[in-house]
C-alpha cells in the first residue's frame, strides 16, 4: 500500500464529516420523537451532557464501526483509502479503532497538531497512527 497523502486525508475528512452531520441530525431527530418534541437546551443541566455524550458516541460509532469491520468508513472507500494495523496489515481491532478515534477526535481539538509527523515521514504517518501503530494507504 502507498502511503495516503494529506490532501488525500483532507477530502476523506471532509467527505465523512458530511456523512457525520447527516448522522447527527438523524440522532437528534431520534432525540426529539423520544422525547415528544421537546428541544435539549444547555440551560437543561444533566440532559444537555447527556445528549453531548449521545451525540459523540453515535460519531465515534460511525468511525470505530467501519474502521474496524472493513477498514474504511464511506468516505474512505470512496477515495480508496483503507485503514491497517501495521503489525497484521488487516483492519485494526475494535479497541485499536476506538483509540485511534479517540486520539484523532483530540488531535481536531488541539488544532491539528498531530498531523505534523505526517509533513516529512515517508509513511505519512501521524500521531495518532504511530501510537495506534495504524495507517492509511491507498493501493498503487
Amino acid at each position: 500500500m502507498v502511503p495516503t497523502s494529506l490532501w488525500k486525508r483532507f477530502v476523506t475528512f471532509i467527505y465523512d464529516s458530511l456523512i457525520a452531520i447527516a448522522l447527527l441530525m438523524a440522532a437528534t431527530a431520534l432525540s426529539l420523537v423520544i422525547t415528544g418534541g421537546v428541544h435539549i437546551f444547555p440551560e437543561d443541566g444533566l440532559k444537555f451532557h447527556l445528549f453531548q455524550i449521545y451525540l459523540g458516541l453515535v460519531i465515534i460509532s460511525y468511525f470505530v464501526f467501519f474502521w474496524s469491520y472493513g477498514g474504511q468508513t464511506v468516505g474512505m472507500r470512496a477515495w480508496k483509502v483503507r485503514l491497517i494495523d501495521i503489525t497484521t496489515h488487516k483492519p485494526p481491532r475494535f479497541k485499536i479503532a476506538l483509540l485511534r478515534c479517540i486520539l484523532a477526535l483530540s488531535n481536531l481539538v488541539l488544532g491539528g497538531i498531530g498531523f505534523l509527523p505526517a509533513l516529512w515521514r515517508e509513511d505519512k504517518a501521524t500521531v495518532y497512527d504511530l501510537l495506534t501503530k495504524t495507517r492509511l494507504g491507498c493501493k498503487a
